[in-house]
Formats: structure tokens, sequence, C-alpha cells
């Protein structure tokens, strides 16, 4: 009985040994069965772009709060919600009635103040006639200094006339005709020094005639005391004709850029409201939120510049130090079916806390809107922070980083081998390798959970079917 027992055993054995031998021949070994089932990628050479990803909305780069800077009734209105003006353009106007006529009464009594002026400066002060004396006799002393030259002159090339005849006569046949050369050079000389001399006479006596007849135009008797107080009226009355200007001005409202009318908060017949400002202000890309200096309650007109639009989105704080200015940008308004380039111009240095959530404002500028776009309206923004090309590269979940170091594995030939490779640029789903792989080369992708370790007996192993026929 025992015998036959130990026989049943080893027939077992020997059955169990040959279905695990055809299960393995079956499946193969472990890392065949590994290469069967894992995802490879390949090492290829292109470009690697890092990008930020962000939501806004659009906004004008230029808006204008206008208002009248002084209170009034609104006479006329010249523009409409929507219409395009250019700048310098009239919005609206006061009533300018009263400050026509303060003009008027200011121009008459400037008017008046130059007449008494004018009749204060008739006569001509001990100052004026002293300086003109001297201006008299500066006249007088060069017309004798003229004198004196012509008369020199004149002597002089008398002289050289004398020297230059006897010279001439003295010379030899040989020396003759240098001699009549520098005869003729020297009178030439003089000549020409007594025409300059009498020009410059004639001139000398033509300004002392004309400074005669100037001090006996000016030899008339004044005041200095009746002059300046004359002046002072005159001044006066110009400050007050420019005061009656500037407020005349201001009865006219005009538009401080070109752009397009927002909003009209006024109706003909009502009051202005007043303000401190003619312009308002402006919103600017230096930063996320608009730097008025009053509020839309304050501003007559609003004015925008729908051809310089911005976006301004939220940008999370990990991925607010990859952005610099001047990035490019891409900016899609889904809802209205477009996709709009720009550039990055401005980042807020203090971030935004909303429900303990960090973010910065960036500021994206558009180039070229299309002029369906509208205020407002949503924008998803990419903004690519760096990008390499012509770079090797490889899928990013290819590669394990465990704290300084980065591994990929290398399938060569059927065989899995892990190598130490050094990275660059990492991007979105693609990862720069620097060194320690070839373009071309197939790399295994780490399984992220649930991958089989190795090969399994079916029923649980050696063990399991030893046990279960040993059983009695």
């Amino acid at each position: 009985m025992r015998r036959r027992t130990v026989v049943i055993n080893a027939v077992l054995a020997l059955a169990l040994v040959g279905t695990a031998a055809g299960g393995w021949l079956a499946i193969g070994t472990p890392s065949a069965a590994t290469a069967a089932t894992s995802q490879t990628t390949t090492v290829t050479r292109g470009s690697v772009t890092s990008t930020v990803t962000a939501s806004g909305n659009s906004a004008s780069a230029n808006t204008r709060d206008v208002a009248f800077a002084g209170s009034g009734t609104i006479r006329e209105i010249f523009v409409k919600a929507g219409a395009h003006v250019a700048s310098g353009a009239k919005l609206a106007r006061l009533d300018d009635t009263d400050a026509k006529a303060s003009l008027r009464t200011a121009r008459a009594s400037l008017a008046s103040a130059q007449a008494q002026l004018s009749t204060a400066n008739a006569g001509q002060t001990s100052a004026e006639r002293a300086r003109g004396a001297a201006q008299l006799s500066a006249a007088q002393v060069s017309v004798d200094n003229a004198n004196t030259q012509l008369t020199a002159a004149n002597q002089s090339y008398a002289l050289d006339k004398t020297q230059q005849d006897a010279m001439v006569a003295a010379a030899n046949t040989s020396a003759l005709a240098q001699a009549k050369r520098t005869h003729e050079s020297t009178l030439l000389k003089d000549s020409q020094a007594i025409t300059s001399a009498q020009g410059q006479l004639a001139t000398a006596r033509t300004q002392l005639a004309s400074q005669r007849a100037s001090n006996a135009v000016d030899a008339q008797p004044a005041k200095p005391g009746t002059v300046a107080a004359a002046q002072a009226q005159v001044d006066s009355a110009q400050v007050q004709v420019d005061s009656a200007q500037t407020a005349l001005d201001k009865t006219l409202l005009l538009a401080p850029i070109s752009g397009t009318v927002a909003a009209v908060n006024g109706t003909v017949g009502g009051s202005s409201g007043g303000s401190s400002s003619s312009s308002g202000a402006s919103s600017t890309s230096t930063s996320s939120s608009s730097n008025s200096s009053s509020s839309s309650s304050s501003s007559f007109i609003t004015m925008t510049d729908l051809s310089r639009l911005q976006v301004t989105a939220a940008v999370a704080e990990a991925d607010a130090v990859k952005v610099k200015l001047g990035q490019a940008a891409t900016v899609t308004f889904s809802a209205a079916g477009l996709s709009v380039t720009g550039k990055v111009t401005a980042i807020d240095v203090e971030q935004t806390v909303t429900n303990n959530v960090v973010t910065y404002g960036v500021t994206i500028t558009l180039t070229n809107p299309p002029s369906s776009l509208r205020i407002g309206q949503t924008a998803s923004v990419v903004i690519t922070a760096d990008t390499k090309d012509n770079v090797l590269r490889t899928a990013s979940n290819a590669v394990t980083t465990r704290g300084t170091q980065s591994t990929v594995t290398v399938r060569r030939n059927g065989k899995d081998q892990v190598v130490t490779v050094k990275t660059g640029l990492a991007g979105d789903g693609g990862t720069e390798i620097t060194s320690g792989v070839a373009e071309g080369d197939t790399l295994v992708v780490p399984a992220t959970s649930g991958s089989p370790g190795g090969f399994t007996f079916p029923g649980g192993g050696i063990g399991g079917g030893i046990g279960g026929g040993v059983g009695r």
C-alpha cells in the first residue's frame, strides 16, 4: 500500500513539472514577457517647448474717462456710444454765453490798457536820451576812424607807387620782368585797401545818419512812473484775457485720444457735474488694474482704444517664475472662435490671493487684434515660456528622475538597459536629452502601477500544486 502511494505522488509531481514547463515555453522568459507588454518611445530630434496656461478677459490698453473741467449746462453732444473719433475731436459743449461775454470784456480792457501805454511811451526818459547820445557819439567815432583809415590807405598807395616806380626804372634787363610784377601786385593790394576803407566810411556815415534820425524821433518827454503804471495795466489786462479764454476753452470737451466712445453719461440740458480733470485717467499695461484718477460716476464720456487690446490673465504662483517680459503668447477666444498672437508686456509685482490661492496678473498685449473682438471677452492664454529647436527629445514619462540623477531604459536587440542621461528643457510632454542616448534609440516607458513584476505560475506556484496532491 505504501509503495502504491509513493508511485502515485511521483506521477503527480512529474505531471506538474510538465505542466509548468509547458506554461514557461508558451509564455516565454520574464524579460520577453515584459518586452511584449511594455510601452516604448523613440528618441527623436526636433523642438521642445515649455508653456504656461492661464485665463483672463480682454480689455483696452488705453481707456480714458473724460469730463468737463467745470460745471455748466450741456448744450451739445457731438458723439454717441460706439462712435470712433480722432484725438482732438469735439465730444460735447457747455453753454458758453457767459464765457464769451467775459472774454469780450477782457479783450476790451486789454485794448484800453495798451492805448494808455502807448500814450505814456510818447515821451523819452533821460536814460533813453543818454543812451541815444552815446550811440550817436559812437557812430561819429566810427566815421572818424573810417576817415583815418582811408587817409592812411591813400598815403600808403602813394608811397608804394613812388618806391615801385623807382625799382622798375633801376632794374636791369634780367630783373625788369620781376620788378614789374612786384610793382603791379603791390599797387593792386594798396588799391584794394583804399576801396575797403571807402566802403567802411560809407557804412559808418549811414549809421551816423540813422542814429541822428532815431534820436530825433525819440527825443520826446515822458515820465517813467506813468509808463510803468501803464505797463502794469497792460499786464493785468492780459492775465484777464488769458483767464477768460481758458474758461471758454473749458466749455468744449475734446477727445484726448483716438478711439471708440464706450459710454456717454449725460444729456443735453443736463448738468455737466464738473470734474478736476478734462482727460480723466487711462489704464496702462503696467498693472492688471486700471490706474484711474476718477471713477466712472464722475466721467461724462468714456473712451477706449479698441486697436490696442490686451488680456490680463491670472497665472499660478508656480508658473509665474517662468513668465518674462516679451515672451510670445497665443490667446484664444472660444466664444468668438478666434486665436490671436501677442506678447507679455507687464507682470504684476504683487500677488493676488483668492480663496487662499496665490496668482500673479500677467498682461498680454495682442498683435493686430481683429475688429470683431470686444471688451471683456473670456480668453485662454498660452504663453511660450521657453523653446529649443533641433535638439534630442523624448517623451517626458520615459525619463525617471531621482534627486539630481535622471535615467532612461534603452532597449537594444531585445535587451533593456538602464542608462544615465542629462536632461535639458522639460517641455509640455517632451524632455530635451543632452547626453546619454542617440537619435533613434528606443526607450521603455516605465509602468506606473499594476504592472507584473515577473512570471507567475498558474494555480499559485509549485507549493500549491504539491500541497494539493499530497493531501491524503
